[in-house]
């Protein structure tokens, strides 16, 4: 039977963004939700740019399931035995942790306050038994993926700011996140501010993740979340969100204090 963990409150109802909305405020552009061909369109260019696609373009993910108002459920039967890695971001100092699945999945049902206990699940390979659930989106053939992870937490999850070295299909399985991208030039200029340099962008290295007052991912935070320029995403349930490679992007997961809510993603890098 697959593990099943009750949660300690329902999860908010968020309404959804009028797909037609698309904001521009200083230098900085929301994204609304495309169909499936001028998506497509954006993912075929020579050089494509950031892109939605709305949550009806094609069939939702059965892991959509996993995630219910009342409960979570992930498809392993033996979730004991099942050991995945985690960030551990508080208490401090950050460090990286491997615990059986069944003590990650009793951590989002009870749903801690951040500050005594905050675990992520960020780039994890799936395991074998949640492969059935997680099918590429049907216009990504199999041979074209590089690699697949799943992101699971509670907001707010942080992923700093950071390039990929292959384009990013990100489909959004629970909650809510917020992009922010940044063109290539811009970002480098973005990093060299915050480091001294635009080399090393390497995705959640020690020095990146670490949550110390005034350290590299508060002063990437503050660059990036602090000012009004890029393109920005809010992706809901069901919805997906294009990232080219060598675009610059940051990611949080919505919701905090009483708000705090399961937010989970998976993601296809591909050539």
């Amino acid at each position: 039977m697959p593990a099943r963990f009750e949660t300690a409150t329902s999860r908010h109802s968020l309404p959804h963004p009028d797909p037609q909305a698309a904001l521009k405020t200083s230098e900085m552009s929301r994204l609304a939700p495309l169909a499936l061909a001028p998506f497509l369109a954006h993912v075929a260019a020579a050089n494509p740019t950031p892109a939605m696609l709305a949550r009806t373009a094609f069939a939702p993910l059965p892991a959509l399931g996993w995630f219910s108002r009342t409960s979570i459920s992930f498809p392993d039967a033996a979730p004991d035995s099942t050991i995945v890695s985690l960030e551990s971001h508080a208490p401090p100092p950050f460090k990286r942790i491997s615990a059986p699945l069944s003590f990650f999945a009793a951590y989002l049902a009870l749903r801690p306050p951040q500050s005594q206990l905050d675990l992520y699940l960020a780039q994890q390979v799936p395991p074998p038994s949640f492969l059935p659930d997680l099918p590429p989106p049907p216009f990504l053939a199999t041979d074209r993926i590089a690699h697949t992870s799943l992101w699971i937490g509670l907001s707010p999850t942080i992923s700093p700011l950071h390039e990929d070295p292959d384009h990013n299909i990100l489909y959004q399985l629970a909650g809510r996140k917020v992009v922010r991208m940044l063109d290539p030039a811009r970002g480098k200029e973005v990093l060299a501010q915050v480091r001294g340099t635009a080399t090393g962008s390497r995705l959640r290295g020690d020095e990146m993740m670490s949550a110390e007052p005034g350290g590299e991912r508060d002063r990437l935070e503050q660059a990036v979340w602090g000012a009004h320029e890029g393109v920005e995403a809010m992706l809901q349930e069901g919805e997906s969100l294009l990232i080219p490679r060598g675009w610059w992007h940051a990611v949080r997961g919505v919701g905090e204090g009483e708000a705090r809510q399961v937010t989970a993603s998976v993601n296809w890098w591909f050539r």
